[in-house]
């Protein structure tokens, strides 16, 4: 699957594949897509994750927005909903929201037109 993929949450926008195959594929985000600083309360995000992101220098604050975080290099997280939660700061149905830049369809629909 060599098809890309774009998410949009507030002012973020995410650009990604899948880098492996079957029914929930670990999920490449990459390097100059932007992430959530600061979501919505009322939702449970995976702090955790995005604070060992930026030690490890993957994500950096935007120089062009201080709302935002910038991928520094591709990264692959174990699955879609994972990438999701970080780029959202916050949990997402994310096979849903992943876009295919060519198609329009889901990532959910893409998946499920695999045999």
């Amino acid at each position: 699957m060599s098809m890309e993929y774009v998410l949009e949450r507030q002012l973020a926008v995410a650009y990604g594949y899948p880098s492996t195959t079957g029914s929930r594929p670990k999920f490449v985000v990459k390097a100059g897509s932007t992430a959530v600083k600061n979501g919505s309360p009322n939702v449970k995000r995976k702090n955790w994750l995005t604070d060992e992101l930026v030690r490890k220098g993957i994500l950096a604050p935007d120089p062009r927005n201080s709302s935002l975080w910038v991928f520094q290099q591709d990264h692959e997280f174990s699955n879609a909903s994972a990438a999701v939660d970080v780029v959202n700061d916050g949990n997402l149905s994310a096979p849903q929201y992943w876009k295919n830049t060519t198609t329009g369809r889901s990532l959910k629909e893409d998946l499920a037109a695999i045999p």
